[in-house]
């Protein structure tokens, strides 16, 4: 039988690793600097775009050209200056597929960590239906579900985000070993 002490320490025991909230952090760093990086280039983008343009002069090849491939991606489009190379290119695709097995990574964590909290508060659920302890423990009991819930779905929305860059980034040409078979 655990006393409460090891059973707080199994229930937390990736929660009391450093590297779970170092991961935990760069995640979320990698997230932020991605939206404002998308954020300021369509901000720049728009900007560009609102000026008055000094010749009236209008090629049909415009589509083809880079900036326009560029404003067809909503997220990455801000790496495309700096991807100048396929090296760079093939770079940027494995540090997205990187931190997207770190997210995974991660997700599992929490997820672990969630189940075994959910599952000590309703083993200590009172036994008589008399008691007020009984009727106490709903709200706690409601509460850490709708924690879980929120947990998974923004753990899913960060995973949905991540893979949309790495498509994002994998058709804007980038050709890797293994993946593109064509």
């Amino acid at each position: 039988m655990h006393t409460n002490r090891q059973l707080d320490t199994y229930v937390l025991e990736y929660a009391t690793k450093p590297w779970f909230w170092l991961l935990g952090s760069f995640i979320i760093a990698f997230c932020a600097a991605n939206f404002v990086g998308s954020t300021r280039y369509r901000r720049a983008n728009q900007k560009k775009q609102s000026r008055p343009l000094d010749s009236k002069k209008e090629t049909g090849n415009a589509s083809s050209s880079p900036s326009d491939k560029a404003q067809q991606q909503k997220f990455t489009a801000w790496l495309s200056e700096h991807l100048t190379t396929r090296l760079r290119m093939r770079l940027a695709v494995v540090i997205y597929l990187a931190v997207l097995g770190a997210q995974l990574l991660e997700g599992y964590w929490v997820a672990i960590t969630l189940t075994r909290w959910t599952v000590k508060l309703v083993s200590r659920w009172p036994r008589s239906p008399q008691t007020v302890a009984y009727w106490a423990y709903f709200l706690p009991t409601g509460l850490m579900l709708l924690a879980d819930f929120a947990a998974v779905a923004v753990g899913t929305v960060v995973v949905m985000f991540e893979l949309l860059w790495i498509s994002e980034l994998y058709s804007s040409g980038v050709t890797v070993p293994g993946l593109n078979r064509r």
